[in-house]
């Protein structure tokens, strides 16, 4: 009877052991996210940057305000276009942003227009159309892009390349034609493009070398975000 009386207790032995790990991993985080955020909060650091752990609406909703702030990088998700809000918001002279494992889409273009001092962008798992990124054509400073997704077109590459101070462009896994060497080509002020994840026609590459001789060109490098999936359903 005592066996029995064990077996049956063990389920919610694990479910409480469950808990216990789980409430402690929250404790974790929180207590990471207030170490990152500290020394902007003070004007000791220009840099807010979370690594090891994902960050959720709650923690940006509470986010302080961070004049001092010019670069907010997150390396593990998840901001989507509702907390992109909050960091605008909180940081409002953002020179540099990356948020990987990010679901940005259209949406959250109109806010990362109000951040007037960007200069880097890095959105490498991002749901951004040409309908967004045409909004971003407003950063007049804006002069490194790195953007990820199928969604990216000739199109979008297109509203990319009216970037007005775009130097280096880096698209990952993105759905471009032969035609969008072209466009490259015919990019002013574009000093280097990286490729990843999308065939293209070695004649066509062989074309832009050709027309393009001083561009830097490096194709499927490997990096982190070609390889680490992520799962960026809806919440």
């Amino acid at each position: 009877m005592r066996i029995l009386d064990t077996c049956l207790a063990l389920p919610a032995m694990a479910a409480c052991l469950l808990s216990a790990v789980q409430a402690q991993s929250v404790a974790d985080s929180a207590r990471l996210w207030d170490d990152c955020l500290r020394p902007a909060y003070r004007g000791t650091s220009d840099t807010v940057q979370l690594s090891g752990a994902e960050i959720g609406r709650q923690q940006l909703e509470r986010l302080p305000t961070l004049l001092s702030a010019r670069n907010f990088l997150i390396d593990d998700g998840r901001v989507t276009d509702e907390g992109l809000k909050f960091i605008v918001q909180s940081c409002p002279d953002l020179e540099h942003l990356r948020l990987r494992l990010s679901p940005i889409g259209d949406p959250g273009a109109v806010y990362l227009c109000k951040l007037r001092n960007l200069r880097i962008l890095n959105l490498p798992q991002c749901r951004l159309t040409v309908a967004g990124i045409r909004k971003l054509a407003e950063l007049r400073l804006l002069e490194e892009v790195r953007l990820g997704g199928g969604q990216i077109d000739d199109f979008a590459l297109a509203e990319l390349a009216r970037l007005p101070s775009l130097k280096r462009l880096h698209l990952i896994g993105p759905s471009l034609s032969d035609q969008a060497l072209d466009i490259i080509a015919e990019t002013k002020g574009l000093q280097s493009f990286y490729l990843d994840d999308c065939n293209l026609d070695p004649a066509a590459w062989k074309t832009l070398s050709y027309r393009r001789p001083e561009l830097h060109v490096h194709i499927d490098q490997p990096h982190r975000d070609r390889w680490k999936k992520a799962d960026l359903a809806p919440e």
